[in-house]
């Protein structure tokens, strides 16, 4: 039951970080729909390496080994295109998503009453303003929109390795449960950590703020 309500909150969290997202999905959208085309070639470059030394190299049989080389470096360089337009399309809908949370964020700071600064440490909400938002930034451009892409990617090397020997492939599959719960365990505690972590920093900026501002008014009163 504590699991589900854990992920119930994270999809909330996920809803409400679309709400800056949505100006830009047409952005997140393309990366979604090449991440296939991305994984196609990246998934085509060993196989074309051993269809040239099983081919060609192997046997001693030099005909069409040129084209294959001159194949696979076009899936290369394709594949290093299209990677690159990615990571540049999400980096940058990224970008214009934290321009738009600190926007709202500022705004919503600046309209809270005075009361509300007399009970917060000014360093814990600086901290939450800056490296709590930046943090958003990077989970959203290098973890949830390229989990796609890195699925697509265990789907196909698994069905890569089912043609090549089914066996093999079958007893690797079977260590994946344990594999699995090893993550999951590692998953729940670095992300209990990573909570310690935003509140230590926070308490940290806050306190060093708090004694920073009472020395200059120290200095003022001396």
């Amino acid at each position: 039951m504590k699991k589900d309500t854990s992920i119930i909150e994270d999809m909330k969290l996920l809803l409400r970080v679309w709400l800056f997202m949505k100006k830009d999905a047409w952005v997140f959208i393309a990366a979604l729909v090449g991440s296939p085309i991305i994984a196609t070639f990246a998934l085509a470059q060993p196989f074309l390496i051993k269809n040239a030394i099983d081919e060609h190299i192997v046997p001693g049989v030099y005909d069409g080994l040129f084209e294959v080389a001159w194949m696979y470096l076009l899936v290369v360089m394709m594949s290093y295109a299209l990677s690159a337009l990615y990571t540049i399309g999400i980096a940058w809908a990224g970008m214009r998503m934290l321009v738009r949370m600190r926007e709202y964020l500022y705004d919503r700071v600046l309209s809270l009453p005075q009361s509300f600064f007399d009970k917060r440490p000014a360093g814990v909400l600086l901290t939450r303003l800056t490296n709590d938002v930046e943090a958003i930034g990077e989970s959203i451009g290098a973890g949830v929109v390229t989990i796609g892409l890195d699925i697509l990617m265990i789907i196909g090397c698994v069905s890569a390795m089912l043609y090549l020997d089914s066996t093999l492939t079958l007893i690797m599959v079977c260590c994946s449960p344990l594999l699995i719960i090893v993550i999951e365990l590692l998953r729940r505690q670095l992300k209990h950590l990573f909570l310690i972590i935003r509140e230590t920093i926070a308490s940290v900026n806050g306190h060093l703020a708090e004694q920073i501002d009472g020395v200059e008014i120290i200095q003022l009163f001396s």
